[in-house]
């Protein structure tokens, strides 16, 4: 199942931009200990929730081993 978030900024009344994101849900099985290390990091660092600091570790890291495969080119 795909969930659509639109992103609708206005101005003077006037829609100018639309931004749509595709999310796809995705189950994962992980240790307590685990999630209690994102749960007290996602607090410490301001996360709002425990699926926001996920995905950005994920981002993080896809970053992170992109810019190392570029370099070994």
């Amino acid at each position: 199942m795909y969930r659509l978030s639109t992103n609708v900024s206005k101005s003077r009344g006037r829609i100018f931009e639309v931004e749509i994101d595709a999310t796809k849900v995705v189950s994962v099985k992980l240790n307590i200990s685990t999630i209690k290390t994102i749960d007290d990091l996602a607090k410490k660092h301001g996360f709002s929730s425990r699926s926001d600091f996920i995905r950005a570790a994920i981002d993080y890291f896809i970053t992170h081993l992109r810019n190392r495969d570029l370099s070994r080119e």
